[in-house]
């Protein structure tokens, strides 16, 4: 039997708190016990440090980069890390090779829905820092090349709650990983929602988090009818076929199940106009601040109708002040 340890870069770095350099996080890959090992520190005095390999580390391997930590901003960029299994054979590295990137989807999955940071992929990524796509120059004829001071921004989305992962964070999301547990299909939605608004895709945005809308409004729509309702027309109503999503939502409502006004007009509404040709006009083709505010409606309908574990250490936005932004 040996010791087996593998990296894992991502392709987005992770935002932490300081307090997760060079620790060690219990989880699971393809059955097996394995260690997380985040990048340690080089112990110097910049403000700007680049983070080195977790020292758990005995294999060789190239000069790549681990992290950054910045003091300035009490945070930590995770570049990569380490996984180490102990007491494997040497033809169980197939396996924990191939279970590793599903145990890191659902990690991240885990990691997006609690702390908000773009940690779910949809396609192309926009960049997360501002830069000037447009460098413009003036070239006069003998004379040198001068730069003309103009500035043409990439527009990203920047708007939405996010905060840094701390080691709670990121010992919940690894055991849920390793346990296998995977995100409800809502919050899954909600996660890809708030991807799709990231990248500018502000009309697939709205579907998606109308999709979660749909999934917990039948859950809940079941539950309350039962509760309220006789059950003999509970069951007509619930075998009666596919419910639109505005009259699901009346339904629920006439239920006595409290729904955010706003939900029907600014979520229900704006999705059926993108969706459908709005008699020969076209399907409308939503606003950020449309997207936002759907989003947050779909947020709220589908916390209090499907809470996450009492045990979350956090979710976005309901443990700061000040919502953070990506810098």
């Amino acid at each position: 039997m040996s010791t087996i340890e593998w990296q894992c870069p991502l392709e987005r770095y992770w935002s932490c708190t300081l307090d997760v350099i060079g620790q060690e996080f219990p989880t699971a890959v393809a059955g097996h016990s394995v260690t997380v090992h985040f990048p340690a520190d080089l112990d110097t005095v910049d403000r700007d440090r680049m983070l080195q390999r977790p020292k758990a580390l005995k294999a060789p391997s190239a000069q790549v980069d681990w992290g950054v930590a910045v003091e300035s901003r009490d945070a930590a960029d995770i570049l990569r890390f380490a996984l180490i299994a102990d007491d494997v054979a040497r033809a169980e590295g197939e396996s924990l090779n191939s279970e590793t990137d599903m145990w890191l989807k659902t990690s991240m999955e885990w990691l997006a829905v609690t702390t908000g940071q773009p940690t779910v992929f949809v396609g192309h990524q926009s960049p997360l820092l501002y830069e000037n796509k447009t460098f413009m120059y003036e070239i006069p004829d003998g004379a040198s090349p001068s730069f003309i001071r103009t500035f043409s921004k990439f527009n990203i989305p920047r708007d939405l709650e996010w905060v840094r992962a701390d080691k709670a964070v990121m010992g919940y999301c690894f055991d849920k990983a390793g346990a296998g547990i995977d995100l409800p299909l809502a919050w899954k939605l909600l996660n890809e929602a708030r991807a799709l608004h990231r990248v500018g895709q502000f009309r697939r945005a709205v579907i998606d988090a109308s999709g979660a809308v749909e999934i917990i409004g039948y859950q809940l729509l079941d539950s309350e009818l039962t509760r309220s309702t006789p059950p003999d027309i509970a069951k007509h109503l619930m075998e009666s076929g596919n419910l639109t999503l505005g009259k699901l939502v009346d339904l629920l409502r006439k239920t006595g199940y409290s729904i955010d006004p706003d939900l029907s007009p600014k979520l229900v509404g704006l999705r059926n106009s993108v969706l459908h040709s709005n008699r020969g006009t076209g399907p409308h083709e939503p606003t950020e601040s449309e997207s936002k505010g759907a989003l947050a409606l779909a947020t709220a309908f589908v916390k209090k109708g499907c809470p996450l574990p009492a045990d979350v250490p956090a979710i976005y936005g309901s443990r700061c002040g000040k919502p953070l932004r990506i810098e």
